[in-house]
């Protein structure tokens, strides 16, 4: 349904201070979960004697850990410690995985659970159907916020100036960015969206916003499959079924915040 948004081993550039070559390395793990350190100062361009150190650093704060036996470096402890306190999408995608699980067990099509994270579309949850061909997209892939059905049902329901932001980072035109907002408004009076072949050929989705009682955006549902299968008029079909998921995730959010218990 989505791609993700690959980003490249990131460079030093011209005369990086030492904060940067140490946020640059770090950042290389983005892409793979351990390196040896000649590899990794070959990628990052840093010599190796100060790649070295940059690396000791890292381990002295628990960032990254040694392996003994093949002298390669990877991520520690304590970035796992940081990424689970800094999730805070973990608890929605926790209590709504068995709504997205009845939803892909009902259609047999793939169900996604989605998130606004700046500019994007963030995936936070996901249940394949039991259909023969299967999505790939996964947990914590990106995608523009702008194209497809969990991400535009999103962009619909979030406030005018930022879908004005939003809109001017991913469309330069002004004329396109005019008839996006027109399309925005209209997919927020009828409630849904659907959409085929707009991130990925041949992909069809149909999604819906999950919203509080003030109407306010908390997260996208979706179904998505092959759209010579997951046609207009069978998507329509679920539409009933993943307005109902939405709205019994949206009162769990209400029922386990810490407001509804009379905690402040």
């Amino acid at each position: 349904m989505f791609y993700s948004v690959e980003q490249p081993v990131p460079q030093s550039g011209d005369n990086p201070g030492a904060l940067d070559k140490l946020l640059i390395t770090l950042l290389a793990f983005e892409q793979q979960p351990c390196w040896r350190l000649s590899d990794l100062a070959r990628a990052l361009k840093i010599p190796k004697g100060t790649m070295h150190r940059l690396l000791l650093k890292l381990v002295s704060y628990g960032f990254l850990y040694r392996q003994p036996a093949t002298e390669a470096y990877c991520l520690g402890s304590r970035i796992r410690v940081l990424a689970a306190r800094g999730w805070p999408f973990q608890f929605l995608s926790d209590f709504a995985h068995p709504y997205l699980e009845q939803l892909a067990l009902t259609t047999g099509e793939t169900a996604f659970l989605t998130v606004v994270e700046g500019f994007y579309c963030l995936c936070v949850g996901r249940v394949e159907g039991n259909q023969p061909l299967r999505l790939t997209m996964t947990v914590g892939e990106k995608s523009p916020l702008h194209l497809g059905a969990s991400n535009q049902i999103m962009l619909a329901y979030l406030p005018e100036s930022t879908q004005a932001e939003i809109l001017r980072y991913w469309i330069p035109e002004e004329s396109r960015r005019l008839e996006m907002q027109e399309t925005l408004k209209s997919i927020r009076k009828n409630g849904h969206i659907y959409t085929a072949g707009q991130l990925t050929p041949g992909v069809a989705a149909l999604g819906v916003p999950v919203l509080d009682e003030a109407h306010n955006l908390l997260a996208g549902l979706s179904l998505a499959g092959p759209a010579d299968r997951f046609s207009i008029e069978v998507a329509y079909k679920t539409l009933p079924l993943q307005q109902q998921a939405a709205s019994a995730i949206a009162r769990e959010l209400k029922r386990l915040s810490p407001q509804s218990n009379g905690q402040r």
